[in-house]
């Protein structure tokens, strides 16, 4: 366990295509309450999560299902989640931190859809080789996504 990435980690985080995020709401401070765990897919091609420093990393934010149940939470409470698969060697990288949302974009993100940016700041991180055991070919992208020119 580290707090901060090392550069096998930098490399599978350049490389992912996608990433879970857990994020917790408000609600889990009341005593009677069972609801207010969320965990979001988050996808684009391999590049779309920046890190920005070895304590820090950004992704954009895209248009969705329009609950904001995950933007919601992490107003609430900014602590999330953030798992990484390699889905061809099975490594899972779980990266933990307090996430802040910048809602004023430039607009040439807006152009590009890019609604948010949220930057995670890096609090615990740790890579397991080999701990997811269903391995997948890469096939091909959604022919949605559409690379930058």
């Amino acid at each position: 366990m580290a707090s901060y990435l090392c550069d096998n980690e930098v490399s599978l985080i350049a490389g992912a295509d996608t990433f879970f995020i857990a994020s917790r709401s408000a609600q889990l401070d009341q005593p009677d309450s069972s609801q207010g765990l969320d965990v979001s897919h988050r996808g684009g091609l391999p590049g779309f999560v920046r890190v920005v420093s070895q304590n820090e990393i950004c992704f954009p934010d895209f248009s969705g299902n329009l609950l904001f149940n995950t933007l919601g939470n992490l107003e609430a409470d900014a602590r999330a989640g953030l798992l990484f698969i390699d889905f061809q060697s099975g490594a899972m990288l779980h990266i933990i931190g307090r996430a802040r949302i910048c809602w004023d974009i430039p607009e040439t993100m807006l152009s590009a859809g890019i609604e948010r940016l949220i930057s995670l700041d890096i609090q615990c991180v740790v890579n397991r080789d080999h701990a997811f055991p269903h391995l997948f070919d890469f096939v091909s992208y959604s022919p949605h996504l559409v690379a930058d020119g």
